[in-house]
């Protein structure tokens, strides 16, 4: 894989990370803070594309909740991803080509 091009419904995908967000402290009470935040346009492979930060009185409260937000961020969010191949070719994870 040579890069990758994050694209996003923005206003909707603001909206439903927003939205997640509460529904992480909701979930999990011993979440004090969330940020949820994840980039659009082209990245280079390693580049980091989506950041999900807790803040707990303890780790692993954060981390399980982390977790959970991540799933849902990547399973229901308006952002989507194509993948360009070093080969030329690109792809839609996920579509159903």
């Amino acid at each position: 894989m040579r890069g990758l091009t994050y694209e996003a419904y923005g206003e909707r995908a603001q909206v439903q990370l927003d939205a997640l967000a509460d529904e992480v402290t909701q979930r999990y009470p011993a979440a004090t803070a969330v940020w949820l935040e994840h980039r659009t346009g082209d990245l280079a492979v390693g580049e980091t594309a989506v950041v999900v930060g807790v803040s707990a009185g303890h780790r692993d409260d954060a981390f399980v909740a982390a977790r959970w937000a991540i799933d849902e961020l990547k399973s229901n969010v308006a952002i989507w991803k194509q993948e360009h191949w070093a080969t030329g070719g690109t792809s839609w994870p996920g579509s159903p080509d």
